[in-house]
């Protein structure tokens, strides 16, 4: 980040960052490495928007350090967060959520949309359109998609994609170059 640019709004960074979940920090390094080797269509965009989404984890890393260093891990709505974007391909529901994080349902749904401004299971269907799209893009075929998310049929993966972003799936494969 360059000071020259972000003048009195740069924070102080810490030299080492130990996260929540490296994991997800992994899977996104990934997905940048398979966007640049792709290369699909607009290509530059979803490299900005991946870089964006990674730096982001990092400085919410940082900030919730600085706030309260003693405050569990396990407990705070960037773990869910992280968990739904590392656990996107699984059947994930509250009840599961809550379980896993040791909180009750209706801490979990106000907490979690007071951070993002979306309820558990929106966020988690708005992770899995981006990957479906990703992945479309990326020249996979719907079938294939469909398994690798984890639906039941690939009527159900359309059915979804309909549902959520107004198009069939196809509408979201990669065109061939002109």
């Amino acid at each position: 980040m360059r000071p020259d640019i972000l003048g009195e709004v740069m924070p102080e960074l810490p030299t080492v960052i130990t996260l929540n979940n490296p994991q997800v920090f992994e899977m996104l390094l990934y997905e940048i490495i398979n966007i640049w080797c792709s290369r699909p269509s607009q290509y530059e965009l979803l490299l900005k928007y991946k870089a964006i989404r990674l730096l982001a984890m990092l400085l919410l890393q940082v900030n919730r350090e600085q706030e309260d260093p003693a405050l569990p891990l396990g407990n705070d709505m960037l773990g869910v967060q992280t968990y739904i974007l590392a656990n996107y391909q699984k059947a994930i529901s509250i009840d599961l959520l809550c379980r896993t994080f040791a909180i009750s349902k209706s801490s979990l749904s106000a907490r979690f949309k007071k951070a993002f401004g979306l309820s558990v299971i929106e966020f988690y269907n708005q992770v899995r359109v981006q990957k479906a799209k990703d992945l479309l893009a990326c020249g996979r075929s719907i079938t294939e998609v469909s398994e690798l998310l984890n639906f039941s049929s690939v009527y159900a993966f359309s059915r979804f994609m309909k549902t959520h972003t107004g198009s069939p799936p196809s509408a979201f494969l990669r065109q061939p170059a002109q």
